[in-house]
């Protein structure tokens, strides 16, 4: 199952992106869970378990870029999508190794090949890596970066 995140804080493009992303998801028989947040603060301070967060950037408090360093400072290893009607942040996109960049009104046919890269990269990651899942978080870890484990009283250690 591939689990979603969109952030925006406008109701509406959130409501129209996630029907969109739900359609496209569903014709290709794919098994996904979308859940809506209407502040990037909550991404920050509460657990983020998805594999994929559309990320608007304008928004009042704590801005889409802000929230994506952050994110990304605090293990964050999903894939992320801007999705923004200001095209003046593109270049910073790349410093939060952004998977695109959308601008609104969202293009279906770009949206779709955008998924099915997206999604591509993600089976592959799953492929080849370790799902560390905790009550407040759950952070994939490619095999390749593993030196070992241990247990040390019924606690799993990984280095």
């Amino acid at each position: 199952m591939i689990r979603i995140a969109i952030c925006d804080d406008e109701t509406v493009m959130c409501e129209k992106l996630k029907m969109t992303v739900s359609s496209i998801l569903e014709k290709w028989k794919e098994n996904y869970q979308i859940v809506c947040h209407p502040s990037a603060a909550g991404l920050l301070w509460g657990p983020l378990d998805c594999d994929l967060l559309f990320l608007d950037i304008r928004m009042p408090g704590i801005d889409g870029m802000r929230a994506a360093g952050g994110l990304r400072e605090q293990g964050f290893s999903g894939e992320l999508i801007f999705v923004t009607a200001f095209s003046e942040y593109m270049p910073d996109a790349f410093e939060v190794e952004a998977a695109d960049y959308l601008e609104k009104p969202v293009d279906r046919e770009r949206l779709e090949r955008t998924l099915k890269r997206v999604l591509q990269r993600l089976r592959r990651d799953r492929e080849e890596s370790f799902c560390i899942r905790t009550a407040n978080w759950c952070r994939t870890i490619p095999f390749g970066e593993i030196y070992y484990c241990e247990v040390i009283n019924r606690k799993i250690f990984v280095h």
